[in-house]
Protein backbone atom coordinates (compact mmCIF):
# COMPACT_ATOMS: atom_id res chain seq x y z
CA UNK A 1 0.00 0.00 0.00
CA UNK A 2 1.78 3.12 -1.04
CA UNK A 3 0.48 6.64 -0.12
CA UNK A 4 1.84 10.05 0.09
CA UNK A 5 1.75 12.06 3.34
CA UNK A 6 1.52 15.18 3.85
CA UNK A 7 2.83 16.46 7.99
CA UNK A 8 2.17 12.87 9.28
CA UNK A 9 3.72 9.83 10.13
CA UNK A 10 2.76 6.03 8.78
CA UNK A 11 1.90 5.20 12.75
CA UNK A 12 -0.62 8.22 12.36
CA UNK A 13 -2.07 7.48 8.61
CA UNK A 14 -2.56 3.49 9.74
CA UNK A 15 -4.38 4.18 12.90
CA UNK A 16 -6.59 7.02 11.34
CA UNK A 17 -7.34 4.98 8.58
CA UNK A 18 -7.37 1.58 9.74
CA UNK A 19 -4.84 0.41 7.20
CA UNK A 20 -2.72 -2.74 7.11
CA UNK A 21 0.49 -1.06 8.85
CA UNK A 22 2.15 -4.06 7.78
CA UNK A 23 1.70 -3.65 4.30
CA UNK A 24 2.44 0.09 4.25
CA UNK A 25 4.89 2.56 2.53
CA UNK A 26 4.84 6.22 2.81
CA UNK A 27 6.32 8.39 -0.02
CA UNK A 28 7.00 12.08 0.24
CA UNK A 29 5.43 13.86 -2.60
CA UNK A 30 7.26 17.57 -1.84
CA UNK A 31 10.23 18.32 -3.30
CA UNK A 32 11.85 17.32 -6.40
CA UNK A 33 11.38 13.54 -6.74
CA UNK A 34 12.79 13.39 -10.65
CA UNK A 35 16.21 11.80 -9.05
CA UNK A 36 15.23 10.91 -5.57
CA UNK A 37 12.24 9.75 -3.72
CA UNK A 38 12.53 9.61 -0.05
CA UNK A 39 10.42 6.33 1.42
CA UNK A 40 9.04 5.72 5.00
CA UNK A 41 7.20 2.79 6.70
CA UNK A 42 6.23 2.40 10.09
CA UNK A 43 7.42 0.10 13.08
CA UNK A 44 6.49 -3.47 12.17
CA UNK A 45 6.20 -2.69 8.24
CA UNK A 46 6.87 -6.30 6.11
CA UNK A 47 10.39 -5.22 4.84
CA UNK A 48 9.35 -7.40 1.68
CA UNK A 49 7.16 -4.64 0.89
CA UNK A 50 9.57 -1.97 1.11
CA UNK A 51 12.04 -3.67 -1.10
CA UNK A 52 9.56 -4.71 -4.06
CA UNK A 53 8.57 -0.59 -3.77
CA UNK A 54 12.53 0.35 -3.91
CA UNK A 55 13.08 -2.17 -6.67
CA UNK A 56 10.70 -0.84 -8.83
CA UNK A 57 11.20 3.06 -8.21
CA UNK A 58 15.09 2.14 -7.89
CA UNK A 59 15.51 1.96 -11.84
CA UNK A 60 14.44 5.17 -12.47
CA UNK A 61 16.04 7.17 -9.30
CA UNK A 62 17.55 7.16 -6.25
CA UNK A 63 15.61 6.24 -3.05
CA UNK A 64 16.20 6.82 0.61
CA UNK A 65 14.52 4.80 3.32
CA UNK A 66 13.70 6.59 6.64
CA UNK A 67 12.19 4.91 9.85
CA UNK A 68 8.74 6.54 10.80
CA UNK A 69 9.15 9.90 11.07
CA UNK A 70 6.37 12.77 11.83
CA UNK A 71 5.99 14.57 8.58
CA UNK A 72 9.28 12.77 6.60
CA UNK A 73 12.43 15.30 7.72
CA UNK A 74 12.26 17.37 4.25
CA UNK A 75 8.37 18.56 4.98
CA UNK A 76 9.16 18.89 8.40
CA UNK A 77 12.78 21.21 8.18
CA UNK A 78 10.68 23.09 5.32
CA UNK A 79 7.57 24.14 7.08
CA UNK A 80 9.55 24.90 10.10
CA UNK A 81 11.48 27.44 7.93
CA UNK A 82 8.36 28.64 6.40
CA UNK A 83 6.53 29.30 9.40
CA UNK A 84 9.23 30.99 11.09
CA UNK A 85 9.37 33.46 8.02
CA UNK A 86 5.51 34.04 8.28
CA UNK A 87 5.87 34.63 12.17
CA UNK A 88 8.55 37.12 11.41
CA UNK A 89 6.04 39.08 8.70
CA UNK A 90 3.56 38.78 11.49
CA UNK A 91 5.80 40.31 13.98
CA UNK A 92 6.57 43.46 11.58
CA UNK A 93 10.25 43.00 11.17
CA UNK A 94 10.61 43.51 8.07
CA UNK A 95 8.71 43.14 4.72
CA UNK A 96 7.69 39.75 3.15
CA UNK A 97 10.55 40.49 0.69
CA UNK A 98 12.91 42.04 3.31
CA UNK A 99 12.57 38.70 5.01
CA UNK A 100 13.15 36.13 1.59
CA UNK A 101 16.08 38.48 0.74
CA UNK A 102 17.79 38.19 4.34
CA UNK A 103 17.90 34.58 4.27
CA UNK A 104 19.14 34.16 0.73
CA UNK A 105 21.57 36.70 1.02
CA UNK A 106 22.59 36.03 5.17
CA UNK A 107 21.56 32.29 4.87
CA UNK A 108 22.14 31.31 1.47
CA UNK A 109 19.20 29.88 1.00
CA UNK A 110 17.95 29.35 -3.10
CA UNK A 111 14.71 30.94 -1.65
CA UNK A 112 13.40 33.19 1.40
CA UNK A 113 11.00 31.21 3.34
CA UNK A 114 7.77 32.97 2.20
CA UNK A 115 8.81 32.16 -1.71
CA UNK A 116 9.16 28.72 -0.29
CA UNK A 117 5.61 28.98 1.57
CA UNK A 118 4.25 30.28 -1.89
CA UNK A 119 6.41 27.45 -3.98
CA UNK A 120 4.40 24.41 -1.67
CA UNK A 121 1.30 26.43 -0.97
CA UNK A 122 0.58 27.83 2.27
CA UNK A 123 -2.43 25.50 2.79
CA UNK A 124 -0.04 22.56 2.46
CA UNK A 125 2.50 24.24 4.82
CA UNK A 126 -0.36 25.01 6.79
CA UNK A 127 -1.59 21.64 6.90
CA UNK A 128 1.82 20.05 7.65
CA UNK A 129 2.46 22.19 10.73
CA UNK A 130 -1.78 21.58 12.02
CA UNK A 131 -1.21 17.45 11.35
CA UNK A 132 2.43 18.07 13.56
CA UNK A 133 1.11 20.06 16.50
CA UNK A 134 -2.14 18.41 16.59
CA UNK A 135 -0.45 14.38 16.91
CA UNK A 136 2.69 16.00 19.05
CA UNK A 137 0.95 18.28 21.15
CA UNK A 138 4.38 20.14 20.94
CA UNK A 139 3.65 24.33 20.29
CA UNK A 140 6.96 24.88 18.14
CA UNK A 141 4.26 23.11 15.43
CA UNK A 142 1.80 25.76 16.01
CA UNK A 143 1.31 27.48 12.20
CA UNK A 144 1.86 31.52 12.44
CA UNK A 145 -1.50 33.62 12.73
CA UNK A 146 0.62 34.95 9.11
CA UNK A 147 0.54 31.36 7.75
CA UNK A 148 -3.44 30.50 9.14
CA UNK A 149 -4.82 33.70 7.41
CA UNK A 150 -3.32 33.61 3.85
CA UNK A 151 -3.81 29.53 3.83
CA UNK A 152 -7.68 29.87 4.85
CA UNK A 153 -7.71 32.81 1.66
CA UNK A 154 -5.88 30.77 -0.30
CA UNK A 155 -3.58 34.16 -0.56
CA UNK A 156 0.23 33.90 -1.15
CA UNK A 157 2.25 33.82 1.98
CA UNK A 158 4.04 37.57 0.84
CA UNK A 159 0.60 38.85 0.23
CA UNK A 160 0.35 41.96 2.94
Amino acid sequence: ILVTLIGEDCSAFAARTGTDAKRLVALDPLGDTSARVTLMTPPGADPEVLNGIIARIATKRAVTTIDDSLGFIGQRITAMVCNLGCEMAQMGLASPEGIDVAMRLGLNYPKGPLEMTDGIGSETVHDILTKMQLLTGDDRYRPSQWLRRRAQLRLSASAV
